[in-house]
């Protein structure tokens, strides 16, 4: 099943020269596919526990999962300011997309860009430098955290093999982006 995931993140081999939207569309690119591979594991198993999501769990699920992956793009790549500003942007373009449709276009985008601070806050909280050896404490607290976010409902009490599969993709996630650094160049 890793060597399924870590297919999702193939880059080029060769370093490319790409101009700093150019960087952001890719890791738009990157933020969807792996949104979508974490996704298809979380409904798997929750199949498996014969728990179907609603279509607002559902949605809720999408989008959370989008801004865990923007924000592990953005604690990878942090010093490409104007690269992650295009990948947000496309995400608070596209936003209305992840809400229900009768919720108004400005009050969606509103409370979408607040969203995102609250998540990235909450989880820079439990990871906030870049040092790679972050403690296990910290890496399940930020897996917790983001777990409460994805399934917002009281009753499913989701233990460590939905924590595991948030921490697995975390590291497979972070990994790639940092072998992403070695493949892209940002031309100023």
């Amino acid at each position: 099943m890793i060597g399924d995931i870590e297919s999702v993140f193939e880059f080029p081999v060769e370093a490319r020269n790409v101009k700093a939207e150019e960087l952001g569309d890719i890791f738009w690119d990157f933020t969807k596919r792996a949104s979508k591979s974490l996704y298809e594991q979380f409904t798997r198993q929750l199949a498996k526990a014969d728990i179907q999501l609603a279509k607002k769990g559902q949605i809720v699920l999408t989008r959370q999962l989008i801004i865990l992956n923007m924000w592990s793009v953005c604690k990878a790549w942090v010093e490409a300011e104007d690269a992650l500003e295009t990948m947000h942007q496309k995400y608070l373009r596209g936003v209305s997309l992840f809400f229900e449709e009768r919720a108004k276009t400005e009050d969606v985008w509103a409370f979408a860009k607040k969203e995102l601070m609250d998540r990235y806050k909450e989880y820079y909280s439990h990871w906030m430098n870049n040092d790679p050896n972050v403690s296990n404490e910290k890496i399940v607290g930020l897996a917790s955290a983001m777990l409460h976010q994805m399934i917002q409902h009281p009753e499913l009490q989701l233990g460590g093999k939905y924590q595991g599969m948030v921490i697995n993709h975390l590291k497979i996630v972070l990994k790639a982006l940092l072998k992403m650094k070695q493949e892209y160049v940002v031309n100023l």
